[in-house]
């Protein structure tokens, strides 16, 4: 009996230096928006984003969406090239998720800045309809996923647009709604020209006066 039992102590202290070995050698990896750091092409380590700029703009009859995302890690162009592959599958993942389900989009464009940045581009269509002669635009599908609203989280109003700072998922955010100017700024509830808590109006063009 004592043979039988040293036998299976053997085997178990086997399988838990095995277990060890391969955990040692094979690393678990989390992807980019989960993980503070993972290792990417080459030599270039990526981290978590520093900071986080979002345009929003009015183009024909598109809401335009351009992301630039700063790593302090990347300094380079080079740098950048290196760690593209991994950071574009994971971001076009999480794009994908938070923003473009369910809406009209063009081509997410993913590419390399000269200091370093990762620059997402994209067009979501549908979003902006005439109402007699205003135009308005509803930006409900990128607030809503960031827990944002025009009125309740305080944009700043301007006469060529919104403008919002603080942080998102704790990385330093900033983002700046483009909109035709005017002479008065873009107001909560004013008419003709203003926004609700995710919608925003203005005259057009050819009925200004």
């Amino acid at each position: 009996m004592g043979g039988k039992y040293l036998l299976i102590a053997l085997l178990a202290l086997a399988v838990i230096v095995s277990a060890s070995v391969y955990f040692l050698y094979h690393p678990q990896q989390t992807s980019l928006t989960t993980s503070t750091t993972f290792t990417g092409v080459g030599s270039v380590r990526v981290q978590t984003p520093v900071k986080v700029s979002i345009r929003l703009g009015i183009e024909d009859e598109a809401i335009t969406f351009r992301e630039v995302i700063s790593y302090s890690s990347l300094s380079s162009k080079e740098e950048c090239l290196q760690a593209l592959p991994q950071i574009k599958s994971n971001l076009l993942n999480d794009l994908e998720k938070k923003y473009l389900r369910g809406v009209n989009h063009s081509e997410v464009i993913i590419k390399c800045l000269g200091n370093g940045s990762i620059q997402a581009t994209f067009k979501v269509y549908g979003k902006m309809w005439l109402r007699g002669n205003q135009v308005y635009a509803d930006f409900l599908w990128f607030l809503t996923p960031n827990h944002l609203d025009f009125i309740d989280d305080h944009f700043t109003e301007l006469n060529n647009g919104l403008k919002w700072t603080g942080t998102l998922q704790d990385i330093p955010t900033d983002i700046w709604v483009s909109l035709p100017p005017q002479k008065t700024p873009y107001s909560a509830w004013q008419q003709p020209i203003g926004h609700c808590h995710g919608h925003v109006w203005w005259i057009t063009e050819n009925n200004e006066g």
